[in-house]
């Protein structure tokens, strides 16, 4: 994080109800928040469009990897997505919390310089990492479905981190268009395969390429001078590790059931997974407004409208979650019948995610990820346990209450966090941050 000749800065994270040491004017450098009529429309504006975005990209990325699934075997498909996994992993541990960070950049002086430099951070960390993972797959002959593994998580990485550092600077439509290419590019490839029955994994490899790309370079820094984007950035660092859980649970569940319950379980995972990104696709639009709104009456207002639009959200999938287990078992065939619990109580236990990632959003804009930090690490341990547990039984059907059981406990411990943090109209950003 940079420096300035202000206090210096603390990664201690303040305790609930604490005096935070800086008011809510807005910082040097932060884009200024907008009046409050044109303000909340803008933000409204904004979250519809990404939420449509998301729509499509969830609906594409589910529909991508039922095809994968489809045109390859169990076991090809588990593999693919343990490399993804492990891939995803390594840049989140060693990104140090840039996608948190990034998020919450609006509310911090220089945040131009700041992004900036985060930027660069985590290029040079994505592309060590391909070259690193290039290696192992080259010289161990580990097959393309192990390479598409790797290009697919180095793409999730560069467009994952992309969306929220453009949402921070209020470029909205270039986030929005990410979203969306991220996804259809793709589907477009698995759907060629599809149609002309060619291998999945070369028109695969070329589409991860280009997304890659499209994410690299859509964020190219133009201005600003470099800070040190690792100071300050503890508690969002150990924040985005709690991330890596969802990429651990495949591995986990590989490890002790097989690797046919791998591929099955990350099946499950990865349909149900789009439905959270919904609200996480909200939450990058709102985190940076509210950031901007701490101490302000228009904070809870914004927060108001967007919980309210998540427990709608929330019901509708859990309503659905059957039916959706039917749809999916339907299209990837014959082969994933025994995923139908299992996918059920993934949707379900994403129907809670839902609601959990409004109030992880209030708390992240406020300034308390240690405390989010905790939740989430709480949830993650137990469903690893558990998956763990009873991935021994070699029972898929009996690995679905791991998810719900660790989504109940997340949900009902942020909401108890935030019952105790109280709204955002009179408390200002509760870390203090310099430059």
């Amino acid at each position: 994080m940079p420096h300035s000749d202000a206090a210096p800065e603390s990664d201690t994270a303040p305790e609930i109800g604490a005096v935070p040491e800086i008011g809510a004017a807005p910082a040097a450098g932060a884009a200024p928040a907008a009046t409050t009529s044109e303000g909340l429309r803008s933000v409204a504006n904004a979250a519809a469009f990404r939420t449509v975005a998301r729509l499509a990209a969830s609906g594409m990325q589910a529909a991508t990897l039922v095809l994968i699934a489809r045109e390859t075997n169990v076991g090809q498909f588990g593999q693919l997505m343990i490399t993804f996994s492990v891939v995803m992993a390594c840049g989140i541990f060693f990104g140090f919390g840039a996608q948190g960070r990034a998020l919450r950049a609006a509310g911090e002086p220089n945040t131009e310089s700041l992004l900036r430099s985060m930027w660069i951070g985590q290029a040079a960390v994505v592309a060590t990492i391909l070259v690193v993972a290039s290696g192992v797959v080259g010289f161990r002959h580990l097959g393309l479905a192990t390479w598409t593994g790797v290009l697919f998580g180095v793409s999730d990485l560069l467009n994952n981190y992309a969306q929220p550092h453009l949402s921070s600077m209020r470029r909205h439509r270039a986030a929005t268009v990410i979203v969306v290419a991220q996804r259809a590019i793709p589907l477009v490839a698995v759907l060629y395969c599809a149609v002309t029955s060619t291998n999945v994994y070369p028109p695969l490899i070329f589409a991860f390429i280009v997304t890659a790309l499209i994410g690299l370079l859509s964020v190219l820094p133009i201005g600003g001078h470099f800070v040190n984007p690792l100071r300050g950035s503890l508690h969002y660092w150990t924040y985005t590790l709690t991330w890596m859980f969802q990429h651990v649970e495949s591995p986990a569940v590989g490890a002790t059931a097989g690797r046919d319950a791998a591929g099955i379980y990350a099946i499950a995972a990865r349909v149900a997974g789009p439905i959270t990104l919904f609200s996480a696709a909200i939450s990058q639009v709102v985190i940076p407004e509210l950031a901007r709104r701490c101490g302000s009456p228009e904070f809870d207002h914004l927060f108001r409208k967007f919980w309210r639009a998540t427990l709608v959200l929330s019901f509708l999938v859990a309503a659905a979650s059957w039916p959706i287990a039917e749809l999916i078992v339907f299209i990837a065939g014959q082969q994933y019948q025994s995923a139908r619990v299992l996918i059920f109580a993934m949707v379900a236990a994403a129907a809670i995610t839902l609601s959990s990632q409004a109030l992880n959003a209030k708390l992240i804009a406020q300034g308390f990820a240690k405390q989010v930090t905790r939740c989430i690490s709480a949830g993650g341990f137990l469903s690893i346990a558990l998956l763990v547990l009873l991935g021994l039984t070699k029972n898929t059907n009996l690995l679905a209450v791991a998810p719900l059981t660790a989504q109940t406990v997340v949900f009902l411990m942020l909401r108890s966090v935030n019952r105790r943090v109280g709204d955002g109209s009179s408390m200002p950003l509760a870390e203090k941050v310099t430059t």
